[in-house]
């Protein structure tokens, strides 16, 4: 079997610079793949959230308004606005 062959700019030692510019590029790559799938997964929790939040204030406010309690349904209303 025939060893194989270097190219020129292999042929520095491990430790070179180029060696570790390469680690640090990939190293960044996968941060920023990280960085981007958690921001996703942060952004689809957060909306997730945002619906259960308003249903459970679309509960109170019919629950208030049965209830004949017009300054909570305002605040109630408050707090809808303020979510959107």
């Amino acid at each position: 079997m025939s060893k194989r062959k270097r190219g020129v700019e292999e042929s520095s030692p491990i430790g070179s610079t180029a060696d570790k510019d390469k680690k640090i590029l990939v190293k960044e790559e996968h941060l920023k793949d990280v960085l981007l799938r958690s921001s996703l997964t942060l952004f689809r929790a957060l909306k997730l959230g945002k619906a259960f939040e308003r249903q459970k204030l679309g509960r109170r406010q019919k629950a208030a308004k049965l209830s004949s309690g017009i300054g909570e349904v305002e605040r109630l209303e408050g707090e809808v606005n303020a979510l959107k």
